[in-house]
Parts: C-alpha cells; structure tokens; sequence
C-alpha cells in the first residue's frame, strides 16, 4: 500500500514531487514509481520490480486495466479488498480465485481484430480441477478457448515464467506450474470490450469450484415434559453440487424435409404449371405490396419458363459467446461457455415461374445448418434453463421460403434481388433429456442479392449473399448456386 507521506515526497529525485508526476509511458503507474523501462511489461505490485512481472509480447503496450489503476497494490494484482471497495467488480459466486487476479490491457496491435499472447506469473501454484474465470460485463464466466483464444500453463518458478510464446508452454492449466499465458483474440469472446480496436482487455483469475456446504443438523433440548420430541434438520440452500456440462446444438432440417419437399414442387409443377405460377406470385405480390408483373404474355408463352435453383451457403449468426452469456444471465440462468460456434454450412432449393425478363416467383425450401454451444451451468431448475435458452442461444432453422426476384440482364450476366418470407421452425438439442426448449414456428423475411452467369439457355451459376432474420437474430450467408431451365 502507498501511503500520503509517500507519495508527498520525491523519491525519484526529479524535482517533482510524487503526487504530481507523470506517466510518461501511459502503463497506468507514475514514473516515480515505474522502475520497469520495457512497455512490454508490467508489476502485478507496485513496489517489485524484479519478480512477478506480466509480460506481453514484444511491440506491444502493456498497462493496468481500469480496476488495477485504483488498486491498493498499485500494480496489475487485485487484492480482496480491492473486491470489497470496487462497486463495479464483485465476489464470484461459484468460484474460488487461487493463483490472484490480475487487470491489464493490451495495446498497439498491428492489426485489429489479431491475437496476442501474455504471461501472467501465478502467485500460487495451480491447483487440480482449475479453470480461468474471467470478468465481463458485471459477470463472472469462464475464459472461451477455441481457434483464436488459448490457455497455457509452464512449470516456471514462484514470480518467474518464460516469456511469451517460449518453449515449454503446454496447452490447458497443468496441477503445479506457476506459470500462466492467455492467447486473446482482438474483439474476441476474451476481449472485455468486444471490439475490434487494436485494444485487449481482460481482468481474470485462476479458480476452483467453491465447496458445496453440507446440510447441517440442529440440535434439539429434550424439555421435562413427557411430550415426545422429534429432533430436526435444517437445510442449508446450496447450489448444485457440480456445475452440469450441456452440449447444445440448435438445428436445421435434413435430408428427408428437403426430399419430400422435391417430389412435391415437381409434381405441382408438372401438372399446373402456369396457373400455379401465376397464382402463386399474385398472392406474394399482395401480402408484400409488390407490383405484380404484366401479364402481357400470350397463353401458351414462357412454356419454358419454369427453373429449378440449389444454393450452398456458408452462414454465420449474430450472437456471440459474449452475447449468449451475458443473455442467459439476463434471463436468469448464468452460464459458463466453453465452447461456442455459430458457423455452420446450410443450403436452399428453389423451384421457379419467371413471368418476363424481370419478374420471377420461387418456392422452396432452406436448411440453416448448426450451431454448437457448449457451457456449464448451475441451474437446476430445468424449466428456467429452457425458457433461457429459447431467448439466447444462436438460432438455427429449416422450413419453406416463398421468393419474389427482381432481375436485370446484360447478355450472359443477371443481377438479382430477392425478397421473400421464410416459414421456420428450429430445435434445440442438447445431451441432457430434460434439456429441451421448445422453439416456436415463425414466419420472418428473407433477403438477397447475387450475380448470376448463363452457359446457355439451360444452365447457369450465381454468387449470392443472403439474409434470413430468426426471431430477431440475424443470419448471414454467402454462397454459389446452380440454375437449371426447363
């Protein structure tokens, strides 16, 4: 701690007195005293210069996190007072810290969005069964590893550790090494501030679960009387004993929908043709107050103008890990993510009427592929686990999209605008058989635009983006397709 007469004296010798200094290398602690000259490290206390140093990588800018600078160690270590005077960073719930906290940022990446790696020397050795919680958002939850985020742990000694991305790294939190390198990933799940702005910001720890308390029996007096009287037993309110591992995949459809689906077009097709068509796109016009096209077309033109359309798309949701946790606690069931993945691979199979050049009608159906979360939870009450998971895990989804397209040709090349309505419905899968939200079916829009190329009057290729809307989440997708006259 630093005491007022302290800070009233000059202690480097510069003419200024303490509580005026500056910080000419911005790493959150005043030069009298900053005795650390590399801006690529910083003390996790104040007053040790020589041992327990956090250690980013060489070009970058280490400082103290916006806790650490109100620290009473003045370094990147908070103590238990620390959570006690801080309104803004609180007690874990569920887990206990072990190795310290520590608060740092990250600054001067070469390029947003990239990954950096940085050492934290542990101030006790890591116990068995350990994780490393993070704080986010007002929550404590679990650091997210995946392709661009990882946690390494190195035998080290007491206050000293390799420098990142040295030898001897091993990939988790290995039982007695005192060493600690996070691999963060620039507006990652791991980035406290979620942006991608050459910044990284992480206050974290190394915990345990906390003990589960016991029930505990109350003793009873026998009274003189001859009542008989029967000893209780009060029960302490605990949480679960262990956090429960749930794997979850929200899903599309498969094969047999979109088999199904194939028979029934081609069959309506074969047999109505035309009529079909032009009922079908004067109903859409209707619903979306959309011109209908000129039905200029003499009976038995545009014979040929029925085509068939199969998109692969590689799609990618809106919600993040971020996201997912910080909702599942607004709904009252906080979640630990351990894995989390919200790209997947997904397709559409269109059957078409085009009217004239510009105007055509399609009818199909869209499968969304999966997306995989991976979280534990303390939640045992499993009606209020699924009515969370309804409102915040990324959603997936499979049914029938109704199409009006807009196009432009220039010989061989078309340009094409689509806007439509996508009958949906999802599920919720996970590895726990009471785990099961109950996703209800919707109608939401669907958008795109694309690029298309004709070989001939009978094949063609295209480029498109799409846009579906899930219950308010938004689903992008890329993809080529295959267009077929006949």
């Amino acid at each position: 701690n630093i005491d007022a007469g302290f800070i009233s004296n000059d202690v480097d010798g510069d003419g200024i007195i303490n509580s005026l200094d500056l910080d000419s290398d911005n790493d959150g602690i005043a030069d009298y005293l900053d005795n650390i000259v590399p801006q690529n490290v910083i003390p996790e206390v104040v007053n040790d210069a020589d041992s327990f140093l956090i250690e980013c990588e060489p070009g970058l800018r280490c400082r103290l996190g916006e806790f650490a600078l109100v620290s009473a160690g003045g370094g990147a270590r908070l103590d238990e007072d620390d959570l006690i005077e801080q309104d803004d960073i609180g007690d874990d719930e569920f887990f206990d810290p072990v190795g310290g906290i520590f608060d740092f940022e990250i600054h001067e990446l070469q390029n947003p969005g990239q990954q950096v790696s940085i050492v934290v020397p542990q101030i006790a050795a890591i116990p068995a069964n350990a994780v490393y919680r993070k704080f986010q958002d007002g929550l404590w939850r679990d650091f997210v590893v995946d392709d661009n985020n990882a946690i390494h742990s190195a035998q080290g000694n007491l206050g000293f550790c390799p420098p990142p991305g040295a030898s001897g790294w091993q990939v988790g939190l290995i039982e007695g090494f005192f060493c600690v390198q996070l691999t963060i990933e620039d507006g990652g799940p791991n980035d406290s501030d979620l942006e991608m702005n050459s910044t990284v910001s992480d206050p974290g720890v190394v915990s345990i679960p906390r003990a589960t308390p016991t029930e505990t029996p109350v003793a009873v007096t026998p009274t003189p009387t001859p009542v008989a009287v029967t000893p209780t037993v009060t029960p302490t309110p605990t949480p679960t004993a262990e956090p429960r591992v749930i794997t979850s995949k929200s899903s599309g459809g498969g094969s047999a929908g979109l088999g199904l689906l194939f028979v029934l077009m081609l069959g309506f097709a074969a047999r109505f043709r035309q009529i079909l068509g032009r009922v079908l796109l004067s109903s859409f016009c209707v619903m979306f107050l959309l011109p209908t096209p000129e039905a200029s077309a003499k009976e038995g033109d545009h014979l040929d103008a029925w085509f068939v359309e199969i998109d692969f798309l590689s799609l990618e949701g809106e919600q993040t890990a971020a996201g997912f946790s910080r909702s599942m606690a607004e709904e009252g069931s906080p979640v630990n993510v351990l894995n989390f993945d919200n790209k997947r691979t997904g397709y559409q199979f269109n059957i078409g009427y085009e009217f004239n050049k510009y105007t055509s009608m399609m009818f199909g159906y869209a499968d969304l592929g999966d997306a995989d979360v991976e979280f534990t939870t303390f939640e045992a009450d499993n009606e209020v686990l699924n009515e969370a998971l309804v409102e915040s895990h990324p959603h997936s989804a499979h049914g029938v999209v109704s199409t009006y397209r807009y196009s432009r040709n220039i010989k061989r090349f078309n340009f094409l605008i689509d806007i439509g309505a996508f009958f949906w419905a999802g599920d919720i899968e996970t590895n726990h058989e009471d785990v099961r939200p109950d996703i209800k079916s919707r109608i939401d829009p669907v958008f795109g635009f694309g690029l298309g190329y004709d070989f001939n009057d009978h094949i063609g290729v295209n480029i498109k983006y799409k846009r579906f809307t899930l219950n308010g989440e938004v689903v992008d997708g890329t993809g080529i397709g295959l267009h077929l006259n006949f």
